[in-house]
Protein backbone atom coordinates (compact mmCIF):
# COMPACT_ATOMS: atom_id res chain seq x y z
CA UNK A 1 0.00 0.00 0.00
CA UNK A 2 1.38 3.41 -0.90
CA UNK A 3 2.15 6.03 1.73
CA UNK A 4 -0.47 8.39 0.29
CA UNK A 5 -3.16 5.71 0.57
CA UNK A 6 -2.12 4.91 4.17
CA UNK A 7 -2.26 8.59 5.09
CA UNK A 8 -5.65 8.99 3.41
CA UNK A 9 -7.13 5.98 5.23
CA UNK A 10 -5.69 7.11 8.57
CA UNK A 11 -7.22 10.56 8.09
CA UNK A 12 -10.59 8.98 7.21
CA UNK A 13 -10.43 6.77 10.31
CA UNK A 14 -9.65 9.74 12.56
CA UNK A 15 -12.47 11.77 11.06
CA UNK A 16 -14.92 8.88 11.51
CA UNK A 17 -13.91 8.60 15.17
CA UNK A 18 -14.40 12.32 15.68
CA UNK A 19 -17.83 12.18 14.04
CA UNK A 20 -18.80 9.26 16.31
CA UNK A 21 -17.74 11.21 19.41
CA UNK A 22 -19.84 14.20 18.31
CA UNK A 23 -22.82 11.89 17.81
CA UNK A 24 -22.45 10.40 21.28
CA UNK A 25 -22.18 13.88 22.82
CA UNK A 26 -25.33 14.87 20.93
CA UNK A 27 -27.26 11.97 22.43
CA UNK A 28 -25.88 12.72 25.92
CA UNK A 29 -26.83 16.38 25.54
CA UNK A 30 -30.37 15.58 24.44
CA UNK A 31 -30.87 13.12 27.30
CA UNK A 32 -29.57 15.61 29.87
CA UNK A 33 -31.25 18.79 28.56
CA UNK A 34 -34.34 18.08 26.50
CA UNK A 35 -34.55 20.18 23.35
CA UNK A 36 -30.82 20.92 23.25
CA UNK A 37 -30.46 18.93 20.01
CA UNK A 38 -33.54 19.68 17.88
CA UNK A 39 -33.06 16.68 15.57
CA UNK A 40 -33.11 14.27 18.53
CA UNK A 41 -36.10 15.82 20.32
CA UNK A 42 -38.44 12.98 21.23
CA UNK A 43 -36.04 10.32 19.93
CA UNK A 44 -34.23 9.61 23.20
CA UNK A 45 -35.82 9.58 26.67
CA UNK A 46 -34.80 12.07 29.35
CA UNK A 47 -32.18 10.78 31.80
CA UNK A 48 -32.05 12.18 35.35
CA UNK A 49 -29.05 10.11 36.46
CA UNK A 50 -25.36 10.96 36.37
CA UNK A 51 -24.30 10.61 32.73
CA UNK A 52 -20.60 10.60 33.61
CA UNK A 53 -20.96 7.88 36.27
CA UNK A 54 -18.96 5.27 34.33
CA UNK A 55 -15.96 7.62 34.40
CA UNK A 56 -16.12 8.57 38.07
CA UNK A 57 -14.80 5.34 39.61
CA UNK A 58 -12.92 2.32 38.41
CA UNK A 59 -13.68 -1.31 39.22
CA UNK A 60 -11.85 -1.07 42.52
CA UNK A 61 -14.10 1.77 43.66
CA UNK A 62 -11.66 4.67 43.91
CA UNK A 63 -11.76 7.42 41.33
CA UNK A 64 -9.11 6.81 38.66
CA UNK A 65 -7.20 4.56 41.06
CA UNK A 66 -6.15 7.52 43.22
CA UNK A 67 -6.54 7.08 46.96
Amino acid sequence: MSEEKKESRLRAELNNGRAAMLGIFGFLSEQSAEGSVPLLKGVVPHYDGEVMAPFVTNYLGSAWGIN
